[in-house]
């Protein structure tokens, strides 16, 4: 605690003071000491609140009230509180919540062209929501449409066989790095496993076939979601190389679109089911591949096509990562 001079009188609500540092002497009268006390008093972190009035014999003084200009000292006892602040920040955030999105979007869309919307259109469309409803409609499929609900041993086993593709996932990046497929390293693996997409989706809905006979069209429908997400990997991969400034917002933009078509898939799925039926369904969903085809045909994804004279299997790249293809294979 300092004790104030006789020249100086505090009308405050709160006189608590602790000793700082470099503080000009109270007790010195001259008049150049005026401004060393008001600074001295206006670094002062204690939570004071009301002015300070100087009079009194020190000369050159001027009577008058004096507010402390220190941001930590609120000179008015009507401020706001901190938790009313934090809330309407809240609030305003969540109101523009959308713009933000947009703003981020379109940054990246400057950035990275078309990769910007096939990306978000392979997790939140196809693998998301197209991933999650055709679960579904497959086990409403296998227990009403082929009855196999009293052999679920059978069901579990075309389900299990069904999902090889996930499984074998380094096996198509191996190979899709090794071997330019019509001159692409990605765009042309994600077009044609999407069309096998699109064509199991609409076999399972349309055509009356056996339990075993689902395997093929049900391995081409993962097919459809699994090769085009290491695709879209790699090639994120890619540009955090040449930018690593933004791997981070390339990644946001990846699994940020998943719970997206997840979130849809919750709020959709079971009305759709009951509404239309398993079989309908599948059909209906075969437009989630598709929309990973149609841009992959367009060429949305920015990538260099090689030139016909070196479009050949580098064996090169698999032996120098023999021990990664061993471990893929």
């Amino acid at each position: 605690q300092i004790e104030p001079p006789p020249c100086l009188s505090m009308q405050s609500t709160g006189a608590g003071m602790t000793e700082h540092p470099g503080q000009a002497d109270v007790g010195d009268t001259t008049p150049t000491a005026q401004p060393k006390l008001l600074s001295s008093l206006s670094s002062l972190g204690s939570p004071v609140q009301g002015k300070v009035s100087l009079d009194g014999p020190m000369k050159g003084c001027s009577s008058g009230d004096v507010e402390l200009e220190n941001p930590g000292i609120s000179t008015e006892s009507g401020g706001k509180s901190p938790c009313a602040t934090g809330a309407f920040a809240c609030f305003v955030g969540i109101l523009t919540m959308p713009c933000q999105l947009a703003r981020f979007v379109s940054d990246l869309y400057v950035q990275f062209g078309g990769f910007v919307p096939i990306a978000a259109l392979q997790y939140g469309v196809n693998q998301g929501l197209g991933g999650a409803v055709g679960g579904l409609a497959l086990k409403y499929y296998f227990k009403d449409v082929l009855n196999l609900k009293k052999n679920p041993a059978l069901m579990q086993n075309l389900t299990t066989a069904a999902r090889i593709p996930w499984n074998i996932k380094p096996v198509m990046g191996m190979l899709s790095d090794a071997y330019p497929l019509f001159g692409f390293h990605q765009t042309s693996y994600m077009a044609i496993t999407a069309a096998g997409g699109v064509l199991g989706y609409s076999c399972l809905g349309t055509l009356p076939l056996t339990a075993a006979a689902t395997l093929p069209f049900n391995l081409l429908v993962n097919l459809s979601t699994a090769t085009p997400d290491v695709m879209i990997d790699a090639f994120a991969a890619k540009l955090s190389k040449r930018a690593p400034e933004r791997a981070s917002d390339l990644q946001s933009l990846v699994w940020g679109s998943l719970p997206v078509g997840l979130a849809v898939s919750c709020a959709l799925s079971g009305t759709l089911e009951q509404a239309l039926g398993p079989q309908m369904l599948l059909l209906l969903v075969s437009m989630c591949p598709l929309a990973v085809f149609v841009p992959s045909v367009l060429r949305w994804l920015p990538e260099e096509r090689v030139p016909k004279g070196q479009r050949r299997l580098d064996v090169s790249f698999l032996k120098k990562h023999g021990a990664v293809t061993a471990l893929a294979a």
